[in-house]
């Protein structure tokens, strides 16, 4: 620490040399919730910055130095100006929206050597907030981004893009990343899969280190780190004086000599001297900088290793068993009237056998299906854990999930990996009018063609339906080009080389076009297979855990089929899905696809991110108005709303108050008129849980409550739908019978045995239309758990 303290404590002897320098602007960037406001305030030494579970900052806040506290809010000609936090703070709550410029003066001793920005999220519901954000990024000096604990995703993807067009030519050294592991310690899997995504976009190693804003220690670092970078830029701005001040020491010299007056001769060699000294302790000082940033590594892998550790949560206690009454029953029932009527006799003639036994084989096999929807890394497969007591799905704070998989009720735990016969692999993404190398999906086909045992049969490569057949030869020099195409600056490869880039930049669409590289390439392969798994043998559930959550896999894999012996999976069979907003998007459809063909929803989200403007765009996609065939404005679809659940998974790290404040605003926000097209509630079943904690058993029964609830959003809506539906299909099935028989009265031939019998099969047919009923009723009638 010797060396940094002497650094930072060098800029200020810099001042009084090279004069007055230009205070940097520093501007903290990040989705909503990102912890931003609670960092700038860390940083400042007090609350200045309004802080909440729910997004709190709709504008840009300018901090300056100041001897007092004054903030001063300049709209057009008007100017408010505030001396009192409290009224300051009153203020900006009453505003929803940008309401000019607001600066903030306080004596935080930071403030001496930069100005502070603390901006909205760049993800807001509000989309118009990401405009502001972005403008402060382009006129910053230097910008600390904030990440969410689980990593990047598609929307800061998509912003830091347009931060790299626009910083290309600035010093790199001035942006600095850190991942905000505020909810616990991150298992490390999201902190290499954001390094990785933002070497690619800013096409060079870029720093990101961990941090939590609730650790005095951790932001100590941070205060650290950013004045040892406000260090150096004031270094770089006073070169210039210095080496016009050396510049002048030789000719100054020169004059002196030529002093006759001792006293004058020996007050301006002093003064040289002074000059010469102060330039020589500021080389003394930059020469002390590769210890500085030694000293600057240790601290951050001291930080980074007391926020990182393995996930250790095993699962606790006994796994949840449903309980429903009426309609449970009511389907036990209707199978054993169902089951009685295709084996009485009497009615065989009158009987429509052929629709008794298929009313009866979908009762018997009706499952219904649960998605799970939402961020990645919002808690889905920990509640699919937690929900049975057993650590089956893999787990981490980046994307673990990269196919649907399907869990359904087994008498033994196992698992099976569904292979397909042809996979369709898009080559790169379109992000406004360029376009970006996928660069998972090319190196998994390369991968796939140079194997020994290549599992490829043959190729079809083009753009969009123009495929033709491509020999294997061929598609590996199509990869080549590709990759050539989009290389990276310096990574380019060199004419002659045969080093391939490792690093790729987004390209002119048009251009690509008209090269008319591959666009799209579908693999078959020599067979389609699956893969079984006993979950129950330690070793094997392993395997299971290393071959689903492996990257190598992900394209190869199709589905994901897991059977467990859970009392809950008696009543549904559910669907975890891959993050909606995961960068990579090879199974989005698909999955799209599964979600709007279930019958209950559960929507997750996190606790210390919700709903952000990516979460309303893949919410019109998936339930919106569109996606149920609703062209024509004004056309929404019917929204059963007991058949949406929303999870806000992470309650414990919130307070009660902001527990119901997050609930609440998730609420308004489902009720709005800016919620999703055709996705309005008017009174949307929120909930609060924490996965993690269900797992291990100790979140004093938020899961089990809401487990509860969730038995009667599948039997009580869904269920008692169908089951009402198939009384009534069976009603119709005896009147068809009971009108047969009436027809059979009528033959005037019938002998007493005849007659003897058709008012058997009439008794048996009346007895069994009061059951229906009694059955019809209980069903109707049916109450929660």
């Amino acid at each position: 620490m010797d060396y940094i303290r002497m650094f930072i404590e060098g800029q200020e002897k810099l001042e009084t040399f090279a004069g007055p320098l230009a205070r940097p602007r520093v501007a903290v960037l990040g989705a909503f919730n990102a912890g931003k406001s609670t960092l700038v305030n860390n940083l400042l030494g007090g609350e200045l910055s309004p802080v909440g579970a729910i997004p709190s900052t709709f504008q840009p806040l300018h901090f300056v130095y100041g001897a007092t506290f004054k903030a001063t809010v300049t709209r057009g000609r008007q100017k408010f100006v505030f001396r009192q936090r409290d009224d300051f703070h009153s203020f900006l709550n009453q505003l929803k929206a940008p309401a000019g410029r607001v600066t903030i003066e306080c004596p935080a001793p930071l403030l001496k050597k930069c100005s502070l920005v603390d901006t909205p999220g760049i993800d807001s519901f509000h989309g118009e907030y990401t405009g502001l954000a972005e403008q402060e990024a382009r006129e910053a000096d230097m910008v600390i981004y904030l990440f969410h604990q689980r990593g990047i995703e598609d929307f800061n993807r998509l912003f830091l893009y347009k931060l790299s067009s626009f910083w290309k030519k600035r010093h790199s050294g001035s942006l600095s990343f850190w991942l905000n592991c505020n909810l616990g310690l991150t298992d490390g899997s999201s902190l290499e899969l954001t390094r990785s995504a933002l070497r690619e976009i800013f096409l060079s190693r870029m720093r990101l280190n961990t941090i939590n804003t609730f650790k005095k220690d951790n932001i100590e670092f941070l205060r650290l780190f950013l004045e040892v970078e406000l260090a150096r830029a004031a270094y770089r701005q006073a070169s210039s004086a210095m080496q016009k001040r050396e510049a002048e020491l030789s000719q100054r010299m020169n004059k002196i000599v030529k002093i006759s007056n001792d006293s004058l001769f020996l007050s301006s060699f002093w003064e040289i001297q002074e000059t010469a000294a102060r330039i020589i302790e500021v080389r003394r000082i930059l020469h002390t900088l590769p210890s500085v940033v030694l000293e600057l590594e240790q601290l951050s892998d001291k930080i980074n290793c007391g926020n990182i550790e393995a996930g250790t949560g095993m699962p606790v206690g006994r796994p949840y068993r449903p309980g429903a009454a009426g309609i449970k029953e009511g389907k036990e029932d209707l199978l054993e009237l169902l089951n009685r009527l295709l084996k009485e006799k009497k009615l065989e003639s009158y009987l429509d056998k052929a629709k008794l036994t298929e009313l009866y084989n979908r009762v018997a096999g009706k499952r219904f299906t649960v998605a799970a929807a939402g961020g990645f890394s919002t808690g889905k497969s920990t509640f699919f854990n937690a929900l049975l007591k057993d650590d089956l799905l893999p787990r981490a704070d980046g994307p673990t999930t990269p196919c649907v998989t399907r869990i359904t009720y087994g008498r033994q735990k196992r698992a099976v990996v569904h292979y397909p016969l042809q996979v369709t692999l898009k080559m790169y993404d379109l992000v406004g009018n360029m376009a970006g190398l996928r660069r998972e999906e090319a190196a998994a086909l390369e991968n796939w063609l140079l194997a020994a045992n290549s599992p490829v049969a043959f190729l079809e490569a083009g753009s969009g339906r123009c495929l033709r057949r491509v020999e294997r030869r061929e598609m590996l020099q199509n990869i080549k080009r590709l990759k050539e195409l989009f290389a990276a600056g310096s990574f380019a490869r060199t004419k002659g080389s045969p080093v391939l880039p490792a690093a790729f930049k987004p390209v002119p669409l048009k251009g690509l076009r008209a090269s008319g590289a591959v666009e799209e390439v579908r693999v078959t392969f020599k067979d389609a297979g699956i893969i079984e798994f006993d979950l129950s043998n330690p070793p094997e559930l392993d395997r299971f855990k290393r071959l689903a959550a492996g990257r190598e896999n992900f394209f190869r894999i199709d589905l994901v089929e897991i059977q467990h012996p859970g009392e809950y999976l008696k009543l549904a069979e559910f669907i975890d899905t891959p993050g909606l907003d995961w960068i990579q998007k090879h199974h989005y459809r698909k999955t799209r696809r599964f979600i709007q063909q279930c019958d209950v929803y559960l929507i997750f989200f996190n606790a210390k991110h919700i709903l952000n403007n990516m979460d309303k765009e893949h919410f019109e996609a998936l339930f919106g108005r569109q996606a149920h065939g609703f062209i024509k404005k004004g056309e929404v679809p019917d929204i059963r709303e007991g058949n949406y659940f929303f999870l806000i998974n992470f309650a414990d790290v919130l307070s009660p108050a902001q527990q119901e404040a997050v609930a609440n605003f998730v609420r308004r926000k489902l009720a709005s008129p800016s919620a999703p097209e055709g996705f309005i509630f008017t009174n949307p079943g929120v909930f609060l849980i924490s996965a993690l904690k269900g797992l291990t058993g100790e979140d004093g029964g938020l899961l089990r409550a809401f487990l509860k609830r969730l038995e009667e959003g599948i039997l009580g809506y869904s269920g008692r739908a169908f089951y009402l539906a198939s009384v009534e299909e069976l009603f119709l099935i005896l009147n068809d019978a009971f009108q047969r028989i009436r027809d059979s009265f009528l033959d005037g031939t019938l002998s007493f045995e005849q007659k003897k019998h058709l008012r058997e099969a009439q008794d048996f047919l009346r007895q069994s239309s009061r059951r229906l009923k009694e059955i019809r009723s209980a069903v109707y009638f049916s109450k929660s758990p």
